[in-house]
């Protein structure tokens, strides 16, 4: 399975896609595979199309990099926004952030089974790594 790398960079009259919203309390179903999600109830921005994207993220007054997945379902009238911060565990709930879109790396697939999803993830994650190196 494996996600083809499309290479979609989303630009706006101020540079890149930003998405402005609070972290609110989701399903934990990336924190049970191993990488917790913040979800992102919008405030503000538009929301880029469904898919994995390569971000970065501006919460707690740090800059992170992180893998923003869009519309996994729908909720609140619009496709759900999450986003996994690399190399953080902080607790960002009820907090405001801001997400920077910066290149879609794969469409959104189906997955046969937790294992195969957590490779791909993996996978995913280096190849956000390598992008902002």
């Amino acid at each position: 399975m494996g996600g083809a790398h499309h290479g979609t960079q989303v630009t706006t009259a101020h540079g890149f896609m930003m998405v402005w919203g609070t972290v609110v309390h989701g399903k934990g179903e990336g924190r049970t595979l191993g990488f917790p999600t913040a979800n992102i109830a919008l405030i503000r921005g538009e929301i880029p199309a469904a898919g994995v994207w390569a971000c970065r993220v501006l919460a707690s007054r740090r800059l992170f990099l992180g893998a923003l997945v869009v519309g996994m379902w729908e909720e609140a009238g619009h496709a759900s926004i999450e986003v996994h911060l690399l190399d953080s565990t902080e607790n960002i709930y009820e907090q405001e952030i801001v997400v920077q879109c910066e290149k879609k790396i794969r469409d959104l697939e189906t997955f046969i089974d937790n294992t195969v999803l957590k490779e791909q993830i993996k996978k995913d994650i280096k190849n956000i790594r390598a992008m902002f190196l």
